[in-house]
């Protein structure tokens, strides 16, 4: 089923990237930034509301499958209606990550002492896929588009056995002050990572090699981090990331090894957030996922800011210092290891 998942996530994002930019944006230029706002919009801000009704309806893969429909259909159907292909785009982008992400939560972190590299390894292929969907939009189309179909007709054959809810997701947590104050930290220490991509120097993308280097590094970070969580403390791991990536961004970020080392330190993060907030409420696994990536599309809106990058330096000091304190308060409650 993991396989399945990272497959068909790099195939979701690589699709939307390369229909985005190669059919919706190149048939309306004068439309390209509301074009993409509300591609974004769809696709991650409404994450919050898809995960919070996979919780209800609890058939994850049902509802992968809808999301797939959905992509193909605004994929084959941009050169006629970019405006529906957009809307169809990112509600299937949204429905796919909350429906397929909220089963690798299920299967992997909630069960035995529960594990955090699986949510790397799920996540992380996405982040290749949309790189790649920007940077060759013609070739990816066609590639991803053919893709879905090929892994498809093998995802329907063999059907792999859904996981079923367990106890633990069938039950509501009782409100904590100290539960609250983390999850809203981790919230935050994700939208800080996402500002991390538009908000630093980025002297790699004068290079297409450089570029897709960062993208395979963001892709090795986010793999790597739940590794290192399960191995090292997923405390520990977040809070190092996030101080060390942060001097990497302030002191060094112009520098081409130093921003891109920044980068890969940075996404280390990503499976622990996500981990750490599906252990504060597991029985909400797709809305705390969903709530992790709705707030990637805000945090890409920091580069709007005038000084954006003071705005950056200061936020993501502050996410470091309150990763520590919720630490602190969680220990002290026990309530995340």
């Amino acid at each position: 089923m993991l396989a399945f998942a990272m497959i068909f996530h790099f195939l979701v994002d690589a699709l939307c990237g390369s229909t985005m930019l190669w059919h919706v944006v190149e048939d309306l230029p004068d439309k390209a930034f509301e074009l993409v706002m509300l591609y974004n919009a769809l696709a991650f801000a409404t994450q919050v509301f898809t995960g919070w009704l996979a919780d209800r309806v609890k058939h994850d893969r049902w509802l992968w499958l809808v999301s797939i429909v959905l992509l193909i259909s605004g994929a084959t159907g941009a050169l006629i209606w970019p405006w529906l292909a957009t809307v169809l785009l990112g509600l299937g982008n949204s429905l796919f990550h909350v429906s397929a992400g909220r089963e690798v939560i299920r299967h992997y972190a909630h069960r035995g002492k529960g594990r955090a590299c699986e949510l790397g390894l799920f996540v992380a292929p996405g982040a290749l896929g949309i790189g790649l969907g920007c940077m060759f939009p013609t070739e990816l189309y066609i590639i991803s588009l053919g893709g879905f179909f090929l892994t498809l007709t093998p995802f329907l054959w063999i059907w792999p056995a859904e996981t079923p809810e367990t106890e633990v997701e069938e039950k509501s947590e009782p409100i904590d002050v100290q539960s609250l104050l983390a999850a809203i930290v981790m919230t935050f220490c994700v939208f800080c990572r996402a500002a991390s991509g538009f908000c630093t120097e980025a002297p790699w993308k004068v290079s297409t090699v450089l570029s897709i280097l960062c993208f395979v590094l963001v892709m090795g970070g986010k793999m790597a981090g739940g590794f290192s969580g399960d191995r090292y403390g997923h405390w520990v791991t977040g809070i190092t990331a996030l101080v060390i990536s942060w001097a990497l961004f302030a002191f060094g970020g112009g520098n081409v090894v130093v921003g891109l080392s920044a980068q890969f330190i940075a996404n280390l993060m990503m499976a622990i957030t996500l981990y750490i907030l599906v252990k504060l409420y597991p029985s909400s696994p797709g809305l705390m996922f969903g709530l992790a990536a709705a707030v990637l599309f805000p945090g890409s809106l920091m580069q709007l800011l005038p000084h954006h990058g003071m705005i950056f330096n200061i936020a993501y000091l502050l996410a470091a210092i309150s990763f520590g304190v919720a630490w602190w308060l969680c220990h002290k409650r026990k309530l995340c290891s």
